[in-house]
C-alpha cells in the first residue's frame, strides 16, 4: 500500500509525540509555517496543509490539537526567518516548516536557502519545539 507524504508525516508525528489522546491534558500547539505550498495557495481553505493536519488530528482522536497556518504565499526563507519572532511568540510544541519554493524561483542559491532554514529550524528547537 502506498501513503502520500502527508500520511507518512502524520504517521511519524504520532509515533514520536511523547502523549497519546487519552493523556493529553494541555492542548497541542502545532504551527505550519512556510510559503504557498503549504498555504493553500488557489485552493479551498478546507484543502489547505494546515486544514488537512487539523482534520487528521481530530480524526485519530487527539481533540486538544490548535493547529494554526502562519504561511504566508510568495515569502522566502529569509522572510521566514525575519518573522520567526511572531512564531516564537506562539510558544508552538512542533511546527511544520517549508520554504524554498520562492527563493529557488528567485535564484537563490541552496546554500543560502539551507542557512535560513537552519537557522528557523535551531530557534525554534531552542524553545523545545519538534520541528
Amino acid at each position: 500500500m502506498k501513503y502520500t507524504i502527508f500520511e507518512t508525516f502524520f504517521a511519524a508525528l504520532l509515533l514520536f509525540w511523547p502523549c497519546g489522546p487519552a493523556l493529553a491534558d494541555n492542548a497541542i500547539r502545532v504551527v505550519v509555517y512556510g510559503d504557498s505550498l503549504v498555504s493553500g495557495y488557489q485552493l479551498q481553505p478546507e484543502e489547505a496543509f494546515a486544514a488537512q493536519l487539523d482534520h487528521k488530528f481530530k480524526e485519530s482522536g487527539f481533540f486538544n490539537a490548535e493547529v494554526k497556518d502562519m504561511s504566508a504565499a510568495g515569502e522566502t526563507s529569509a522572510e521566514g526567518l525575519q518573522r520567526l519572532p511572531a512564531l516564537l511568540a506562539q510558544r508552538p510544541d512542533i511546527v511544520v516548516v517549508a520554504f524554498g519554493t520562492n527563493d529557488a524561483m528567485r535564484g537563490i542559491s541552496v546554500d543560502r536557502i539551507y542557512q535560513y532554514v537552519a537557522s528557523i529550524a535551531q530557534q525554534l528547537s531552542a524553545i523545545h519545539a519538534y520541528v
